[in-house]
């Protein structure tokens, strides 16, 4: 079946729609090529935003859970799914959103689309396509083109809970992650500090000059152990409660 009959494609706005309004005072967020990264999306810090009026003026572009998205310019690689990350922000115009057709939603789950295009036989066929003119870029219409083969409704619904549990299991893991990777810079200034003291390690956990590592046994996340940090706080990084 054409990927265009099972979704909406709609490229994002023209930059010149967007030029005049962005700004550096909340607003909402766009999002670029580069906030699709390996078939997810991910926050940047150095994220463009858009005046909440001019978002407003230019609704039909912004996202929902479970649209996809695609790079349109660019490095092309697996869409992304919305999720919580993504969801209110506003397209550029160098990726392109898939909506899935409500008639469609109750046999074709979004995550399973999203999952078949992400397969690199997929993402050969949008980059064989791309137009070569300064950078790679595939229009809504060629990228319609694109078949996706849909096996029975039972194997799709196993498909999608399959890889369902596996992104829970990536989430966890990458916000341990950045709490460790948070820690540490936290702890190698302390350590390299001359005027603060000897590194202690008092009973209850591993201290070193304020900082407390403790590692813990979590039986019921998905990464099996957890860690907090008192001092520097890993809360901030959805770790702890």
């Amino acid at each position: 079946m054409p990927l265009s009959d099972l979704c909406t494609i709609q490229a994002g706005p023209s930059y010149s729609l967007l030029k005049q309004h962005i700004t550096t005072d909340g607003g909402v967020r766009l999002l670029y090529p580069q906030n699709v990264r390996g078939g997810r999306l991910a926050e940047m810090a150095d994220d463009r935003h858009v005046t909440e009026a001019r978002a407003r003026s230019l609704d039909r572009f912004l996202l929902r859970p479970e649209d996809i998205v695609c790079v349109r310019t660019g490095a092309m690689g697996a869409p992304a799914l919305v999720r919580d990350v993504g969801a209110g922000w506003l397209m550029s115009a160098n990726v392109i959103r898939l909506r899935m057709e409500d008639k469609h939603l109750a046999r074709v789950h979004p995550g399973y689309l999203a999952a078949y295009l992400g397969r690199p036989d997929s993402v050969a066929w949008v980059r064989d396509r791309a137009t070569a003119t300064g950078a790679p870029s595939i229009s809504a219409a060629t990228l319609g083109n694109q078949r996706v083969r849909l096996p029975p409704y039972t194997e799709r619904q196993r498909v999608v809970a399959v890889l369902d549990a596996l992104d829970a299991q990536a989430t966890a893991h990458s916000r341990l992650a950045a709490a460790v990777a948070h820690t540490r810079a936290a702890l190698a200034e302390r350590l390299m500090t001359s005027h603060l003291g000897a590194a202690t390690q008092p009973k209850g956990g591993r201290h070193y000059r304020g900082v407390e590592v403790v590692e813990a046994h979590a039986a019921d996340r998905p990464t099996g152990f957890a860690c907090w940090t008192r001092g520097v706080s890993a809360r901030r990084h959805g770790i702890c409660q």
